[in-house]
């Protein structure tokens, strides 16, 4: 047979193994131990430390998502108030470009009133300058009608030379 109990040898073995266990747990057992809890409680402090950084992470994105949206929405009220001022400033321009055109028509009206008030002052006086001297003429000519005639006559001949002087 290949294995036969030997009561000594087995006494031996146990008494080896009490002795190695008692040298581990003396020598051994508390400093793997103590290096094994030391190791745990560093894993356990990184552990919480990457969920604080991860909380803290989180905010942090929160805080940034929130200042984005606001910068957006600043950015659009100051777009917005660009164009306001922007349509503000073009009717401005456009209400007093129509302005500025009226008062240069309603300039424009009055000085074509004031010059054909003009024109047709001179063309009174120079029509009392030509009856008068017509009358004068037709006065010293005598009072035959052939000779009224005549004066007449020449006065329309007259006439396209007269409406040619400025004076």
């Amino acid at each position: 047979m290949l294995i036969q109990p030997e009561p000594g040898l087995m006494i031996w073995t146990v008494v080896t193994f009490l002795l190695l266990v008692l040298l581990l747990g003396k020598f051994a057992w508390k400093p793997i131990l103590a290096v094994l809890k030391e190791r745990e409680t560093t894993i356990r402090q990184a552990l919480d430390e990457a969920r604080q950084a991860r909380k803290e992470s989180a905010s942090l994105l929160e805080q940034n998502r929130a200042i984005l949206a606001d910068a957006r929405n600043q950015a659009r009220e100051v777009l917005e108030k660009a164009r306001q001022d922007a349509e503000q400033r073009r009717s401005d321009l456009v209400a007093a470009a129509r302005k500025e055109a009226e008062e240069l028509l309603s300039r424009s009206r009055d000085e074509i009133q004031r010059e054909k008030r003009q024109a047709l002052r001179e063309l009174r006086e120079e029509a009392a300058d030509l009856a008068i001297a017509a009358a004068s003429r037709v006065v010293a000519g005598g009072l035959d009608a052939e000779h009224h005639r005549r004066l007449v006559d020449e006065y329309f001949a007259s006439l396209p030379d007269q409406a040619g002087d400025p004076s």
